[in-house]
């Protein structure tokens, strides 16, 4: 019998990763497993790139350190730490600090001594200076000042742009009169920061934060009748309290720039000390889940809401219930605490630990607000888990993924129903999800410490992130380390100088897409080092990640290269490569034991090896086979330069770069007709790459690890395959790829992912000048699959 086409395309409504029915009853556009890609405007394409941004970082300004030089006739001093040292002590509570590295155009440091002036304008870790010279170690802290004369015992005063290296815990804006034109800020545990492009520092320096790293930023755009802007903050941290930010008024009156304490009086005897929510709602600012003082002592109202009187809320007495027209307060009618809460059309929905209620303005002085509930078994468990809409708000609870539209409250998440309760509870696992709506792409994003991977890996912070597609209602899953999301929009436009190859057919974004001009609102997310990226658009068509990590030591352990990157989040069998390596050493094309680590900015791609939270080693792909990096190793960052470990590291950073994984659903043709099938071979319509492949694995007979071996190849190419016979392929944006089968079965599944060998390069043929596969940055974008077959044998012999 012949063959005939069973063709499947627009992967929309019935399609993404459903695993709430038998993976034969799921529909046939449907997939098991939808890893690091996504059904998105009718085709399956791996996940947007991530595009770095800027490191959280801050100045320590002309401090004059404990340690002084030493008598003559010394003339080389050394600071072991200029981080441990009593004038700044920092390395205790920041301890992955890292200086940041100089350049012609910016000295990152400043020290001067003996009336030396020493400064970092290289970045490649020697101090210049009139009268001596130096060297730094921006991981380490160590300074060395060499001076030509002998200064005797002085002074040394430094001044110091360094990264934190501390978790992301908010991203918001600053709302200023420009419309749609807001300012991106951010905060650590420790400190907050303003966005000045291209970098981060820190906002009113002296202003320090204590929370745990689990604790985000709730904040709150505030505006005054006087059409005065402040922000309000609070991480829940009775110590920290609630803060405000006043914007600087330049004209009368004018109102300096400042962090001010916010702990106004509730009644008398009682202030707020802090609360989980902050919110402006009908000329108000209410509190939700309060922490008050009376008497010196801290209680926590877990179901109280306070408010403020119609009025600014920062003026003595504005909340206080004992003066008729101010503040007021009511308690919920439940033991459960308030969690989150978040506006939709005329009302606010208050999200409990169980439950959800809706809190209606009544127009009476007396008491403004009430509470009804609407739902009695759907709440919300992860307070920055809200994400807003037009129609309802989604939040993440304790049995689902909720959508609540003020009327009622129902789970979006039955095709995923069990991916909530894969969300880690130990080490504030539910208070550290955090989501976010990209418009753009239509998707919406929850990043969440994964339980069945943490628990085993120790993972403290989120390592996945759900996916939801908001228009076709489809789900996937990437491998993603983010804390807290928000947006952030550029303040000029990017042209094409600006663009390190300056080339078009370099850039792998879509030119004049819109996404690339001023004031376009990315999504930007922070992580658990202290970088912010860009999430791209899936429009840019970008699959590649920038950095995203903190490469702070390199160490030889048992002859295997161990490096030390801080809660790294990664497994054994990811992959990644390094942004850049600095350190000691010349260029040295002939001695594979001198270690070039200057200007070694094109790193190969590299598995991991988990050693711990903080530890991996490394192995690199050389003729076909899986080597571990060792002192030593050859290999090959931009050929010809041959280099290997010996020498001084001074900093690095690191890409992590992601393996799309797709199950497709147990396909089975003829079950209805009592029948095998056989299938003779698969076409695949993907989107063209130069050079780009993937591995199309068979499974057969309800068989989840086995592959079938009896096939033409398991490796579909995306480039132009047979330009003798079909020259024109060269010229189209989609082509079909053949893969020959012939098999008989009672049903089949297909594994798209990328081998090994696909994600990595050989070094043997880097070193040759022969350019690797690099597979996992290449964008990977499916239309359509046709499965050619004909019913067979009785489905039982």
């Amino acid at each position: 019998m012949s063959f005939k086409p069973f063709y499947i395309s627009n992967f929309d409504e019935s399609s993404g990763q459903q695993n709430n029915l038998e993976s034969f009853l799921i529909p046939e556009k449907a997939y098991t497993t939808l890893e690091n890609a996504v059904c998105w405007r009718g085709k399956t394409v791996s996940r947007p790139g991530i595009q770095h941004l800027a490191r959280l970082r801050r100045q320590i300004v002309t401090k004059t350190l404990t340690q002084k030089t030493t008598a003559a006739p010394d003339t080389i001093f050394t600071i072991a730490d200029v981080f441990a040292d009593v004038s700044i002590a920092l390395r205790a509570t920041e301890p992955y600090a890292e200086i940041e590295r100089g350049s012609a155009a910016f000295s990152s440091v400043t020290i001067v001594s003996g009336g030396i002036t020493f400064v970092d304008d290289t970045g490649v870790g020697v101090l210049t200076s009139v009268g001596g010279s130096g060297t730094i170690n921006y991981v380490t802290g160590e300074i060395v000042l060499t001076f030509a004369a002998a200064p005797g015992v002085v002074d040394i005063v430094v001044s110091i742009w360094y990264y934190p290296s501390l978790p992301v815990m908010g991203l918001p804006r600053l709302e200023r009169g420009a419309i749609n034109d807001e300012i991106s800020i951010a905060f650590d545990q420790k400190y907050a920061y303003l966005f000045n492009s291209p970098k981060f520092e820190e906002l009113l320096a002296g202003t320090t934060w204590s929370g745990a790293d689990w604790q985000q930023f709730w904040t709150c755009n505030y505006i005054k009748f006087d059409q005065t802007r402040i922000l309000f903050v609070t991480n829940n941290n009775k110590t920290d309290g609630i803060r405000y930010y006043n914007q600087l008024n330049p004209v009368p009156p004018i109102i300096p720039a400042a962090w001010t304490t916010f702990a106004p009086i509730l009644t008398a005897g009682t202030t707020l000390t802090t609360a989980a929510c902050l919110i402006q709602f009908k000329n108000r600012l209410l509190a939700f889940n309060t922490t008050e003082k009376t008497g010196g002592n801290d209680e926590n109202f877990p179901n109280k809401i306070v408010w403020s009187w119609n009025g600014d809320p920062t003026v003595p007495g504005a909340f206080n219930k004992d003066i008729v027209g101010k503040g007021g307060y009511l308690f919920a009618s439940t033991s459960e605490a308030i969690v989150s809460v978040a506006a939709i059309r005329d009302q606010l929905i208050v999200k409990f630990e169980r439950s959800t209620y809706r809190l209606l303005f009544t127009g009476n002085d007396n008491l403004p607000f009430v509470l009804q509930k609407i739902n009695t078994d759907l709440g919300c468990e992860s307070q920055f888990s809200m994400i807003t809409f037009d129609k309802g708000i989604l939040s993440v609870g304790d049995k689902g993924i909720c959508l609540d539209d003020g009327q009622g409250v129902a789970r979006i998440d039955m095709k995923v129903p069990n991916v909530v309760f894969n969300i880690k509870n130990g080490d504030n696992g539910i208070t550290r999800v955090s989501g976010i709506r990209e418009f753009t792409s239509e998707l919406a994003y929850w990043a969440y410490p994964a339980a069945e991977e943490s628990d085993s890996l120790k993972v403290t912070f989120p390592n996945k992130v759900l996916v939801y597609n908001y228009i076709n209602g489809t789900w996937a899953v990437f491998d993603d380390s983010f804390t807290c999301y928000g947006m952030y929009q550029k303040q000029q436009t990017k042209t094409w100088d600006e663009y390190i190859e300056g080339a078009w057919d370099n850039e792998s974004f879509i030119w004049d897409s819109g996404a690339e001009q001023s004031l376009f609102p990315d999504i930007v997310a922070g992580n658990q080092d202290g970088f912010v990226s860009v999430i791209k658009t899936l429009i840019d068509c970008e699959s590649f990640n920038g950095k995203t990590l903190q490469l702070f030591a390199i160490t030889e352990v048992l002859n295997r290269l161990r490096f030390t990157i801080p809660n790294h989040n990664l497994r054994t069998g990811q992959f990644i490569k390094f942004s850049q390596i600095l350190g000691s050493g010349g260029i040295n094309v002939t001695d594979p034991t001198v270690l070039n680590f200057v200007n070694a900015t094109q790193s190969p791609i590299f598995m991991v090896n988990r050693i711990d939270k903080d530890k991996i080693e490394l192995q690199y792909l050389y003729n076909d086979l899986w080597v571990n990096l060792i002192p030593g190793s050859l290999i090959s960052w931009a050929a010809p330069q041959i280099i290997a470990y010996t020498g001084t590291f001074l900093g690095g950073s690191v890409c992590v770069i992601n393996k799309i994984n797709i199950v497709t659903k147990q396909f089975s043709p003829f079950y209805d007709q009592g029948s095998q099938c056989r299938l003779g071979y698969i076409d695949l319509f993907a989107s063209k790459t130069e050079s780009g492949q993937f591995t199309c694995d068979l499974l057969v007979d309800c068989n989840t690890s086995n592959t079938v071996s009896d096939m033409s190849s398991n490796i579909v190419s995306t480039a132009p395959e047979n330009l003798t016979l079909i020259p024109w392929q060269v010229n189209q944006d989609k082509i079909w790829h053949r893969i020959f089968t012939n098999i008989i079965c009672q049903n089949f599944t297909l594994h798209l992912t990328l081998s090994d060998e696909q994600m990595g390069s050989d070094m043997n043929q880097v070193a040759l000048g022969i350019e690797g596969l690099n597979c996992g940055e290449e964008q990977f974008i499916i239309h359509a699959f046709a499965f050619y077959l004909s019913p067979n044998a009785r489905l039982v012999q």
